[in-house]
């Protein structure tokens, strides 16, 4: 933001979180920031895991 409080141009959204990104590893097909993201989200299912849902009750199907 300039000091009169608009937004300047051509500026992008800050990152969550940096990666540095090397054009040698990118190069060799390496992904640092997917890496980066799948450890995040991997940490997170270890801390929250995802409760486990009950099977309901098969349904009763009888012609009377």
């Amino acid at each position: 933001m300039d000091k009169g409080g608009f937004i300047v141009e051509n500026v992008g959204v800050p990152p969550d979180i940096e990666v540095e990104q090397w054009p040698a590893d990118v190069i060799k097909g390496i992904d640092p920031q997917l890496q980066k993201a799948i450890s995040v989200a991997l940490d997170e299912l270890k801390k929250n895991p995802p409760a486990e849902e009950k099977r309901p009750a098969l349904p009763v199907r009888v012609r009377k």
